[in-house]
Order: structure tokens, then C-alpha cells, then sequence
């Protein structure tokens, strides 16, 4: 995006208002607030929590830190081949994160198996 595109949408962002976004926001606020209040645990979270216990589980297997899995998969490696190269179980882990993996708000929708194997990066 050019610096005279970032220009136009700002104008064009200012000159409506925000359309509402400040409203959004605070709105989201609020939510946020009566939720921790309520104890009420957002999808969104569920979702973060998951995917943090699928993310240790897999460092776990592969006898690394989340940050050195993480590192790894910043430089272009799947989750299967992390597992793999570390002398990883993949068909322990893929159990494990099956039972993770049900805990998602839409499992129920979902074809478990599948989705952890596209998450693991393994072909099928």
C-alpha cells in the first residue's frame, strides 16, 4: 500500500467518524469486562488455549521449549518435521492432540483427525 493510499484511508477514516469504531471498541471493552466479571470464558480464548496446550504438546514430543518450536517453525519447518527430526512419537502426539483438539468450541463440526494432521503439516 502506497504512502498516498495510507494517506486517503486515514483522511477517509477521520472524515467518517471512525465509522463507529471507537463505539466498536468500547463495546469490546465492556464485553471483555462483564465476561471477567461473570467468569464467562470468551471463544476466543478457548481457542488461544488450545492452540497453547497443542503448541506444548508438541515442543513436549519433540524434547524442545515452546520458543525453540516456535523458532523452527519460523524458519520454514512443519510441526511433523520438528517431531520427526527430534525423535518424536507422531502417532502418540497425534492422539494426544486429538483429545486437545476437542476441546475447540466447533470440534463437534470438525473432522478432528484431519484437522490436526493439516495442523501438524502432514500430507495425507
Amino acid at each position: 500500500m502506497s504512502e498516498e493510499d495510507i494517506a486517503t484511508r486515514r483522511a477517509e477514516f477521520e472524515q467518517n467518524g471512525g465509522d463507529g469504531f471507537q463505539e466498536r471498541m468500547f463495546s469490546g471493552v465492556v464485553v471483555r469486562l462483564l465476561e471477567d466479571k461473570l467468569g464467562v470464558v470468551s471463544e476466543m480464548e478457548v481457542r488461544r488455549a488450545v492452540m497453547a496446550a497443542a503448541l506444548t504438546a508438541v515442543a513436549e514430543a519433540a524434547n524442545l521449549t515452546v520458543d525453540e518450536l516456535q523458532t523452527q517453525l519460523a524458519e520454514g519447518q512443519t510441526m511433523a518435521a520438528v517431531l520427526e527430526a527430534n525423535g518424536g512419537d507422531v502417532a502418540a502426539l497425534q492422539a494426544k492432540l486429538v483429545a486437545i483438539f476437542g476441546d475447540l468450541p466447533d470440534a463437534a463440526e470438525l473432522d478432528l483427525a484431519q484437522s490436526v494432521n493439516e495442523w501438524l503439516g502432514l500430507e495425507e
